[in-house]
């Protein structure tokens, strides 16, 4: 393909990719005020927007604004759940139903059948489920949701697998 077709399809592409950014922020708009006249008419904003210059748009990227504090300003709680799991992570969302507490799930392969070698197995796949929850979350807890295998893996076990991934303290 020669240069000049090259350049006149990316040409074509950028166009494209232009308006259909210009649509979606018109999407986004609610209201443009302009000498004390608000417009909220959806076909006159995306007129006004597709007639807008470089400059305009440039501004609205400097516009002031506020974020607040985030999720899990107070907590951020990980639950390591078993795949086979139905009930915890709809239990877990009601009871940390709480502002300002985050809660995030991971899931642990696991057998339906409940074996004490079942069980035990989960131990090696506890560190990738771990790892699967955002580390720059800063976790205060993370909890294994097995008591079972809390059991036959050993508390101390469980906890340096959650650890050694997301560097947070371990309580006994």
């Amino acid at each position: 393909m020669p240069d000049e077709e090259k350049l006149s399809k990316f040409n074509e592409s950028f166009r494209k990719l232009t308006d259909l950014t210009v649509d979606m922020l018109g999407k986004s708009v609610y209201s443009i005020t302009v000498d004390d006249t608000e417009v909220t008419n959806e076909a006159h904003i995306q007129e006004f927007l597709q007639n807008s210059d470089k400059n305009f748009f440039n501004s609205i990227l400097e516009l002031e604004f506020k974020t607040d504090t985030g999720l899990g300003n107070r907590a951020n709680i990980g639950i390591i759940v078993l795949r086979t799991d139905q009930t915890l992570e709809h239990e877990f969302a009601n009871l940390l139903n709480l502002a300002g507490v985050a809660l995030y799930h991971s899931r642990i392969p696991n057998e339906m059948e409940v074996t004490k070698e079942n069980l035990a197995n989960m131990e090696k796949e506890l560190p990738v489920a771990a790892a699967l929850l955002p580390a720059l979350f800063n976790f205060d807890v993370i909890g294994y949701g097995c008591t079972s295998g809390s059991t036959i893996i050993g508390e101390k076990n469980v906890g340096c697998s959650k650890s050694i991934i997301l560097n947070i303290k371990i309580t006994y």
